[in-house]
């Protein structure tokens, strides 16, 4: 249990993820993400949710907003806050995958490189000169 407001993000994560498993997304999360929305939530002295502020709205995919603030109050009751404090408040950002399932950065497994773009890569015809011959300095 934590026993400072900024210990709670993690005992905050965690009780979102033992409320939702089915919602997890387990291992690495693709390279590109669905939704990423950052989320302030306020809990108080009884666990219950006080109060859900967004930070950040997703680019696109703002539909995941009210989706999310669903899921931080079907987990209530929260963990109690620390000791001395009637409320604790965390920021959380949320990592959408594109099947709805999420992983909150607190507990994040990290993301999967994006593989290289097929313009990124340098055909033979760019490194051959016009003649066919390789081009370059001392060629």
């Amino acid at each position: 249990m934590a026993t400072t407001e900024a210990a709670y993000r993690i005992d905050g994560a965690r009780h979102i993820y033992l409320n939702h498993p089915e919602r997890i997304h387990d291992g690495l999360l693709p390279p590109f993400l669905h939704a990423i929305a950052g989320v302030r939530t306020t809990i108080d002295a009884h666990g219950r949710v006080s109060r859900i502020e967004i930070t950040r709205e997703p680019a696109v995919a703002r539909e995941v907003l009210p989706w999310i603030e669903r899921l931080i109050r079907a987990a209530e009751p929260y963990p109690r806050p620390p000791a001395g404090l009637d409320t604790v408040r965390w920021d959380e950002i949320w990592l959408i995958d594109r099947s709805g399932r999420f992983q909150l950065h607190t507990l994040s497994e990290g993301q999967q490189q994006a593989p290289d773009s097929p313009d990124d890569d340098t055909d033979d015809e760019d490194e051959k000169g016009a003649a066919g011959a390789p081009s370059g300095p001392g060629r």
